[in-house]
Parts: structure tokens; sequence; C-alpha cells
């Protein structure tokens, strides 16, 4: 975990550090059910208060770098959040154009550089992993794809609050976090659709969520069928 945070201060990634901080936040509230971990981070902020008392010359260059990297322009035709924008305002105008049924897979580089209304300085990925989505696949599978994520996260959130297996709790817990992490982190990269991996991992998520579902079911039905005496 630790030499992961770093390469991804490293890579200067304003979307992955942002996601990283709503990942911690996020593991920091739901943390706060068990005592044992209160404590721990309760430790842990007490160090770090300390080590700024200790050496506050680190604490600014730590604030001026993040301030650095978090920091955007979308008036610089030549940078980065320029093109971004661009590419996020020929999304709209194609899905405007297609009626709101998008692109189709796949196609949405070959409009960027054909029928493109927004100079995007020959950039054609949107770079974007929602924009990605309703630009390619319409409105529809767009609102069909947000629900199904919420619903997703919001099992998860059960399972970690009902369950009493302690595995099932950890599993849960560390998905919550990469879920709300990748809501910001995923408008970064250029592509992540053509990314196998990452299939595999939701396909593991969506195994791990449906299994502790069905047996939570069972065991409900178990239970009432136990207490009617059938």
């Amino acid at each position: 975990i630790v030499s992961s945070i770093c390469l991804l201060i490293m890579t200067t990634s304003r979307a992955n550090i942002l996601g990283l901080i709503l990942a911690t936040a996020v593991f920091i509230y739901l943390s706060m059910k068990d005592k044992q971990r209160r404590r721990g981070l309760l430790l842990l902020l007490t160090i770090l208060f300390g080590f700024v008392l200790i050496m506050p010359v680190y604490y600014k260059s730590l604030l001026l770098m993040i301030n650095s990297i978090l920091s955007f322009d979308f008036f610089n035709e030549t940078g980065s959040d320029f093109t971004r924008w661009h590419l996020i305002k020929n999304g709209f105008y194609f899905l405007l154009n297609t009626f709101g049924f998008g692109t189709g897979a796949g196609n949405i580089e070959y409009w960027m550089e054909n029928f493109s209304k927004y100079s995007t300085n020959q950039i054609t990925n949107i770079h974007n992993w929602w924009m990605e989505i309703l630009t390619g696949y319409g409105i529809i599978i767009f609102i069909l794809y947000v629900t199904f994520y919420i619903k997703l996260f919001c099992n998860l959130y059960s399972i970690y609050k009902m369950s009493k297996n302690k595995i099932e709790t950890t599993i849960s817990l560390s998905i919550l976090c990469i879920m709300a992490g990748f809501v910001i982190a995923s408008i970064s990269s250029s592509s992540n659709i053509s990314k196998e991996w990452l299939w595999v991992f939701w396909a593991l998520v969506i195994s791990f969520q449906g299994k502790c579902c069905y047996l939570r079911t069972k065991v409900k039905q178990f239970t009432c069928d136990g207490r009617s005496g059938n």
C-alpha cells in the first residue's frame, strides 16, 4: 500500500490523488464502528500531529506540492485541462447528434477525429470512464450502469454493516473504498474499458456480493422455517 501510494503521488495524476483521498475518507468514516480501529486511527493521527509539530518544514512542502498538483487551468489552450474539457464537450455534442443513443461501442475516437466541434489538440480518446460510457452507449445504458453501480455499492455496504464474518466485512470495506475512489480516479486514464484485468476485478466484486446476499437469504429462510416448525 505504501509503495503504491508513493508511486501514485510520483505520477502527479490529480484524479488518482483525489480518488485516493476520497477512498481514505470513506475508509476512515466506515471504520469508526470498530473500537480497535478507532484507537488505531487516533494513534496514527496523534503521531502525524506530533510529526507536524516537530518538522513543520515537511508539512509546508507537502501542502505546496499538493496545491501545485491539484491546480486546474481550463483556459490554457496547450494544457491538458483545456483538452479534457473540450473532449467532454465533444462527447455531449456527439450525444446530442445521435439523439441520446451514443456513437456506438468503439466509435468515439472515429467521431472525435472526423466530427468534433471543439479542438482537442489531435487527442481522440475521451479520457473519461463515465463520458466514454455515456457517449459511446447512450443515455439509457448510462443510467442503467450508474443505477447498477449504486445498487452494488449499497449491497456491499449492507454486507459490511450486517455481516458478523470478519473476512466478509474486511473484503466489503476494501471494495467500498475502491468503488468510492474509482468514481474520481477513472476520469484520468485514457481508457479503462479495454483493460481486461479491470473487468476481472468487477466480476470478482459482483460474485462476492452475490454469494454474500445468497447466503444471507438462505440463513433467513432457514431461521423462518425453524421458527415455524417446518
